[in-house]
């Protein structure tokens, strides 16, 4: 979400398994989608998480289990909340 990023610089290939599905939104409509849930509408959500439970879908995220930026402040909250969302 920087004025640098360029899908050709690499910067959707970050996380490298073939379970990840990268995608390029060079409009910024996912993050500007997620700041206005956050309550900053006319921003870009930039490095924050949402976790949902496994039936949300683009139609029903309004309550996320787990919100948090940066995400590396939050690692470990979301490996808890990720631990516990997944547990039988």
């Amino acid at each position: 979400m920087l004025v640098s990023d360029q899908v050709s610089r690499g910067g959707s290939k970050k996380l490298n398994d073939p379970r990840v599905t990268h995608f390029w939104d060079g409009q910024k409509i996912a993050g500007k989608y997620f700041a206005e849930r956050m309550g900053h509408s006319g921003k870009i959500a930039w490095d924050v998480y949402f976790l949902y439970e496994p039936s949300a879908d683009w139609d029903n995220l309004a309550n996320p289990v787990s919100v948090g930026a940066p995400v590396i402040q939050y690692k470990d909250k979301l490996a808890e909340d990720f631990s516990r969302l997944i547990s039988p």
